[in-house]
C-alpha cells in the first residue's frame, strides 16, 4: 500500500534483511550478555517487550517508508535476539539429554507450524484486511505482532524456572582442560 516499484520493494526487504544475514552475530550477544542477570530469560524478557512496544508504536502511527523501515529493522534485530535465546535453551537441553537431533527437530517444527499456520490464515486475514483502509490494516497487523511478542516476554518472565535454568552449568574451561579431565578419570569412562 505504500505504491512502491517493484525495485523499491526489493531495497526495502534488503535492508530489512540485513540483520538475517548477520544472524551469527545474535548468537554470540546471546553467548556474550546475561541482560537483567538472567540469561536466556532476560533475552526472552527484555527483546519481547522490546518488539511488541515497536510494533505497538508502529501501529499507531502514520505508516510512512521510513518509519516502516526503521521500525522493521529494529523489530528484526529484537526477534533475532529473543530466538537466539530460545535456540540456545533448546541447544543445551538436547546436549544435556544427550538428544540435541530430537531436541533441533523439535524446534524445527515450532517454527514450521506457525510459518505454515500463517500462510494458511494469511489468505483470509488478506480479505478481512482488504476491506481497512491501510492505517487501520497495519495497525491490526502490528497489533497482532505485538501480542504475539509480548505473550513470548511473557513467558520469559513468568515461565517455568526449571526450563530456563537445568541446563545450566559452569563455563568450560578450554579444550585442553576437558582433555585433562578425560585423563585424569579414565577409568570412569
Amino acid at each position: 500500500r505504500l505504491h512502491l516499484p517493484a525495485h523499491a520493494f526489493a531495497e526495502f526487504n534488503a535492508w530489512i534483511g540485513i540483520p538475517l544475514y548477520l544472524s551469527f552475530l545474535f548468537g554470540f550477544l546471546r553467548d556474550r550478555w546475561n541482560p537483567l542477570r538472567a540469561g536466556d530469560r532476560g533475552h526472552l524478557s527484555l527483546f519481547g517487550f522490546a518488539t511488541a512496544a515497536i510494533y505497538t508504536t508502529i501501529a499507531f502511527m502514520s505508516p510512512s517508508y521510513g518509519l516502516l523501515l526503521g521500525g522493521l529493522l529494529l523489530a528484526t534485530i529484537a526477534v533475532l535476539t529473543a530466538a537466539s535465546a530460545a535456540n540456545g535453551i533448546f541447544s543445551a537441553i538436547g546436549q544435556d539429554h544427550l538428544m540435541a537431533g530430537q531436541a533441533s527437530t523439535v524446534l524445527n517444527v515450532a517454527s514450521i507450524v506457525p510459518t505454515v499456520a500463517g500462510t494458511l490464515l494469511g489468505g483470509l486475514l488478506s480479505d478481512v484486511l482488504e476491506g481497512l483502509d491501510a492505517s487501520s490494516a497495519a495497525r491490526s497487523l502490528f497489533l497482532v505482532g505485538a501480542g504475539l511478542m509480548a505473550a513470548v516476554a511473557l513467558f520469559g518472565a513468568v515461565g517455568p524456572r526449571a526450563l530456563f535454568t537445568a541446563h545450566a552449568r559452569p563455563p568450560r574451561l578450554s579444550p585442553l582442560g576437558d582433555v585433562w579431565r578425560l585423563v585424569r578419570h579414565w577409568p570412569a569412562y
